[in-house]
């Protein structure tokens, strides 16, 4: 099995892959940040579903999709942009899924096992073609100083002992400062990246 997955979010390309690889083991999946990349791969290379954004600079959102539609593979939209007609424009392309980037992952990957079997209906929302979630349900993180700053370094890829050293903290109060953020959010360290990340984003 290959899967294609076009994502210019450098967490979100490592969750998708987790999660990729946790419904179907011995996949290769391949990543593009950017829908030209994707688009000169699929031309010379098969891929049997594909997971993409839609936000892209340009007026390439539906590229990918309207090349899966064309050439019969099924097509997941994962996107923040969530409303009814990003929704619409997506499904009128040939998405056969679209899931909000605010939806818990086990939605995501819910979608993912059953690629094969979804059929889009336009312009309402069933299980087995849409997962749409109220953003009611998935608040921004909140984050006082402390972590977010310790969030930041880890994002920046700093060491957890000059986080430490940063911070006037032990290691060890660093590395518990970080299983609390995701025991009181239920995530993994990435899903908690990548909705600080998405949030920011959104409120920049």
């Amino acid at each position: 099995m290959r899967v294609c997955c076009v994502e210019d979010q450098m967490p979100t390309q490592v969750i998708l892959e987790q999660l990729i690889q946790e419904v179907h083991p011995n996949c290769a999946i391949s990543l593009f940040s950017n829908t030209s990349e994707a688009l000169s791969f699929l031309s010379d290379e098969s891929s049997d579903f594909i997971i993409t954004d839609l936000d892209f600079k340009g007026n390439k959102q539906l590229d990918i999709i309207e090349y899966a539609a064309k050439h019969d593979i099924p097509c997941i939209v994962y996107s923040a942009h969530s409303d009814a007609g990003f929704i619409n424009s997506a499904f009128h392309s040939g998405a056969k899924a679209f899931v909000s980037k605010f939806a818990s992952m086990q939605q995501l990957k819910k979608v993912i096992s059953l690629w094969d079997q979804l059929y889009p209906k336009l312009g309402t929302h069933w299980p087995n073609s849409i997962i749409n979630v109220d953003r009611d349900n998935s608040t921004p993180l909140q984050l006082n100083n402390r972590d977010e700053q310790i969030l930041k370094m880890v994002i920046r890829g700093v060491r957890r002992e000059d986080i430490a050293k940063t911070m006037n903290l032990s290691v060890h109060s660093v590395n518990t400062y970080i299983r609390n953020m995701c025991s009181d959010y239920n995530c993994k360290k990435e899903e908690l990246i990548h909705r600080f990340l998405l949030w920011k984003k959104l409120s920049d």
